[in-house]
């Protein structure tokens, strides 16, 4: 058996996340699709694949998986958004990944109709590295809306971490590299991101949450992550907001230029949500972290 695990708070996209597992290649007999969170909107259904955990108030995505991870039976495990539409190839994938090539964590590529620009740019700079297009190994980390594991290696690194409403999975992702294990990107086990943010407000917020989150994963991690040396200093994070995000913004296009060309129109969209996010590392890091230290700048 294997088990597919979706945090969910309303979601309007998951009848079409249902509706893709139900029509997979892979024998779904052989599954379990645990649904967590809250559904006021009535649009999980359960049957023999599909069985509704609800949380009984919202949660976010790290407790709802926990949940999940916890009365989940089967071997390899998945995790799915239920913002996220995957391809009727991806459970076949990842279990081979697994089963078959001996991968022990595996993240899949992150597809997403052009649409709202302002979607469009939360897509494109979040999931840079998760793109069809980009390379295929090795990675930092891995986002958890399209992620496969063993269930030993869930057994040997733990519970993601609840404290951290966002960048639960790159915390999650780099604790599995300190254990020693790899980080596989398969770009063939694709899913459609489909998000709700279509605003500036709704994605400068989105960004800005991020980034004060991310700030205690690069404390955290500074020694697998190697954040910029100015988040000794926060301060600095201030000063060099526009250059920061200019280097992260231009790194993304630079890194697949003749691929990323098509996005070049949102470029000043990518950079606002790059400053939002050096606005919530500054918001986050700790007064301490001068002490922690940090060395060469590799986002």
């Amino acid at each position: 058996m294997i088990s597919i695990i979706i945090p969910n708070l309303n979601s309007k996209i998951i009848p079409l996340t249902l509706a893709a597992l139900h029509s997979q290649n892979y024998s779904m007999e052989e599954a379990e699709v645990l649904v967590v969170g809250v559904d006021e909107l009535n649009f999980v259904t359960e049957d023999r694949l599909v069985r509704h955990i609800s949380t009984g108030k919202p949660v976010n995505a790290a407790a709802a998986r926990n949940i999940g991870l916890r009365q989940s039976k089967g071997d390899p495990i998945l995790f799915l958004d239920s913002d996220c539409i995957p391809i009727q190839t991806w459970v076949n994938t990842m279990v081979r990944s697994i089963r078959v090539f001996g991968a022990e964590v595996v993240g899949g590529a992150i597809r997403f109709p052009r649409g709202n620009l302002w979607t469009l740019a939360d897509n494109v700079a979040m999931f840079r590295s998760s793109l069809p297009f980009t390379e295929r190994d090795p990675r930092p980390f891995l986002p958890t809306l399209n992620l496969s594991f063993s269930r030993n290696v869930f057994l040997d690194v733990g519970e993601l971490d609840e404290t951290l409403t966002c960048s639960e999975d790159i915390d999650w992702t780099v604790r599995c590299r300190k254990k020693g294990y790899r980080l596989h990107f398969e770009p063939r086990a694709a899913v459609c991101h489909l998000p709700s943010r279509a605003t500036f407000e709704a994605v400068m917020t989105h960004w800005t949450l991020t980034g004060r989150y991310m700030s205690e994963v690069l404390v955290r991690h500074q020694e697998m992550l190697h954040p910029p040396s100015v988040i000794r200093y926060r301060w600095l994070m201030v000063a060099f907001s526009p250059v920061i995000a200019a280097y992260l913004s231009g790194r993304l296009f630079s890194s697949a230029l003749r691929r990323m060309y098509i996005y070049l129109d949102i470029f000043p969209l990518i950079f606002l949500a790059e400053l939002a996010w050096c606005w919530g590392v500054f918001r986050g890091l700790p007064k301490r972290a001068a002490r922690h230290g940090s060395r060469s700048f590799r986002f």
